[in-house]
């Protein structure tokens, strides 16, 4: 995915669609933990991630 405005156009990224249990899972290999989770309507959330130190 990137963004895009008028001329100006992002590098392109990684867009994951998982689910907080998924995510644990793709961060274990990682220095990044989930530390909060802040669910939404049906099955939307929003996660904090905090890089160990």
């Amino acid at each position: 995915m990137r963004t895009r405005y008028k001329t100006f156009a992002t590098a392109w990224f990684d867009y994951l669609l998982v689910s907080p249990t998924e995510m644990d899972d793709v961060l274990e290999a990682t220095v990044w933990t989930r530390t909060e989770t802040w669910q939404g309507e049906r099955d939307l959330y929003t996660a904090m991630l905090e890089k160990e130190r």
